[in-house]
C-alpha cells in the first residue's frame, strides 16, 4: 500500500511516498536492488567491513515491513525509485536506517528533500526528532551533521570493529546540544604534501588535541581524523605507539611516509585497539583546516 506524500519539486523533481506492509514483490525487489547499489563501494576509504546494505535482499525488506517499519521512497518523473529509508516510528521519536541514495543522484538534494518530508510528517504526528546512528569510520557523522543532525552519544560498534555516532535531528533553532567533550588520550591524524601524520596528545577534547599538534605542523596541515582512549593519560601511551613508527613519540607529529588509504590503523582503528573511539574521519579531499591562532597566541 502507497500513500503520497509530496509533490514533484523544482530542486530534485522527486515525489515522496509511504509502504507498509502487504506491499508488492515487485517493490521489495525494487528497493533492495536500490540499497545494494548505494552501499556497494560506498565508503570513501577503503578496507572496512562491507555494510549490512551491501546485502541487502527482497526478503529483508518485506521483514522490515512486515515489522512495522515504514518504508519512505522517493521516486523520478517516471516513477523510479532514486532514495528509500526505513523509519521506525516511536511515541517520542522516529529512528531513521538504512538511507540509501543511487549513486546518479548523490549531491542532488534528494536525501535532504526526503528527510525533510519525514520530518514534516513526524511534526504533523507531534514528533519532532528524528535519530539515526552513523558510523564515524565511514566518514557518515558529516554527511548528517550537513543534514541538520546533531552528534550526541558515541559508541563502539557491537557486530564489527567500527565506532559510531547516536545522531538526532529537530525542526527549528531549538536543537538538542551537542554531545560532551570526551578527555582522554587522543591520536590526531593530519594530511600534509599526500601523506599522514600521526600526534599523540593527552587533552580535555579533541578541539584542544588539534590546537596542542598544531604549532609542530606544516602549514599546509589539514585534519583527517581523531580517535580518543576516554579516561586514559600519557601512561597508556605505548599501548597506541606500538602500532606507529618506532619514532613516534607523545606531542610530537609523527609523519607515516604514506597515504591515509595505506595506513590500516588509520583505517581501522579498533581493529588494533578495541578500546579506542574513533570521533571524527573526514573523507579524502575534505580533510578540514586548521584553526587559526587567536591573536592571544600570536603574542
Amino acid at each position: 500500500m502507497s500513500t503520497l506524500l509530496s509533490a514533484p519539486t523544482p530542486v530534485t523533481g522527486i515525489t515522496v511516498d509511504t509502504e507498509t506492509a502487504g506491499s508488492s514483490r515487485a517493490l521489495t525487489e525494487e528497493i533492495a536492488a536500490l540499497t545494494r547499489s548505494a552501499y556497494t563501494r560506498s565508503d570513501p576509504l577503503p578496507g572496512l567491513p562491507q555494510p549490512d546494505g551491501a546485502l541487502e535482499t527482497a526478503g529483508q525488506v518485506a521483514h522490515d515491513l512486515a515489522a512495522h517499519q515504514q518504508l519512505w521512497v522517493a521516486r523520478d518523473h517516471d516513477g523510479h525509485a532514486v532514495a528509500a529509508l526505513r523509519i521506525t516510528a516511536r511515541p517520542a521519536s522516529w529512528e531513521v536506517r538504512r538511507v540509501a541514495v543511487l549513486p546518479a543522484w548523490r549531491g542532488r538534494g534528494v536525501t535532504r528533500h526526503l528527510l525533510d518530508t519525514v520530518q514534516q510528517v513526524a511534526a504533523e504526528q507531534h514528533i519532532d526528532t528524528l535519530h539515526l546512528d552513523a558510523v564515524v569510520e565511514r566518514c557518515l557523522p558529516d554527511l548528517y551533521a550537513h543534514l541538520g543532525f546533531t552528534h550526541r552519544r558515541v559508541f563502539r560498534a557491537g557486530d564489527k570493529p567500527l565506532t559510531e555516532w547516536h545522531m538526532e535531528r529537530r525542526p527549528g533553532p531549538d536543537r538538542a546540544p551537542a554531545a560532551a567533550a570526551i578527555a582522554g588520550l587522543y591520536l590526531c591524524w593530519f594530511t600534509a604534501q599526500g601523506q599522514l601524520l600521526a600526534f599523540l596528545q593527552h587533552a580535555p577534547d579533541g578541539a584542544a588535541a588539534v590546537a596542542a599538534a598544531r604549532p609542530h605542523l606544516p602549514a599546509t596541515a589539514r585534519l583527517a581524523g581523531l580517535d580518543v582512549l576516554p579516561g586514559t593519560g600519557l601512561h597508556h601511551a605505548d599501548d597506541l605507539l606500538r602500532h606507529l613508527p618506532a619514532q613516534a613519540a607523545p606531542g610530537m607529529p609523527c609523519a607515516l611516509g604514506q597515504a591515509r588509504t595505506e595506513v590500516a590503523f588509520h583505517l581501522l582503528p579498533r581493529s588494533f585497539e578495541p578500546r579506542l573511539l574513533s570521533l571524527t574521519r573526514h573523507a579524502p579531499g575534505r580533510e578540514r583546516p586548521l584553526p587559526q591562532p587567536t591573536p592571544t597566541e600570536n603574542e
